[in-house]
């Protein structure tokens, strides 16, 4: 083979090697574009999840019992001498109305409901706390003798039907969830009190 044939072959072995590593060197670009376009993906999808969970997030309820030493005695609503009862508070703390606020609450024992039932509260305007009072007995107030979450229902700006259960955790509304739900659900109106609540239901209470 003459000095011409190798250089040529030489250069042959060197356009493959290059072609092989243009290849390569592609692949891996391919690669890190199509991670990096997945990743940005999941990152504006979990954007847009935590925006539309924004509001509901700030929407939580608890309640304690009127005896606690965890309850606030300074309002103009207390009075010494009363049976105790257990006062179920709903905050929103978002800047936009829920509406379709029920609270699910234990029921007294010896109601004819069962162990729980709902307790309509209605409309709550933006940065605001709506207080019910519910008739108390020896089992809630034990359970309730610190501030305890309640499960609450309620529906944010966007339409989106949201349950907060009693650990905390937020879930949009789904069959799912009414199957975690092991007892029917019996409506307790709150007591009537003259001119109900702002924003809300004729006859509603909130104290």
């Amino acid at each position: 083979m003459s000095a011409l044939d190798w250089v040529n072959t030489g250069a042959s072995v060197f356009t493959a090697l290059g072609t092989v590593g243009a290849f390569a060197v592609g692949g891996v670009v391919l690669y890190r574009d199509r991670k990096a376009t997945a990743e940005q993906r999941q990152e504006a999808a979990t954007r847009a999840e935590m925006e539309r969970r924004r509001q509901a997030s700030f929407v939580t309820a608890w309640g304690v019992s009127t005896d606690s030493e965890h309850y606030d005695r300074s309002g103009p609503n207390f009075a010494v001498g009363q049976p105790p009862k257990i006062q179920y508070t709903v905050l929103n703390n978002s800047d936009g109305p829920i509406s379709d606020v029920v609270l699910y609450v234990p029921v007294p024992t010896g109601r004819e409901t069962g162990p729980r039932g709902n307790l309509n509260v209605g409309f709550l305007a933006p940065q605001s706390e709506r207080r019910v009072k519910e008739p108390s007995s020896h089992d809630l107030r034990l359970q309730f003798s610190v501030p305890s979450p309640i499960p609450i229902f309620f529906t944010d700006t966007q339409g989106i039907v949201w349950f907060r259960d009693g650990q905390g955790a937020l879930y949009e509304w789904s069959d799912d969830i009414d199957a975690r739900l092991s007892k029917p659900l019996a409506i307790v109106e709150p007591e009537a009190a003259p001119g109900g609540l702002p924003g809300g239901a004729a006859g509603s209470r909130g104290i």
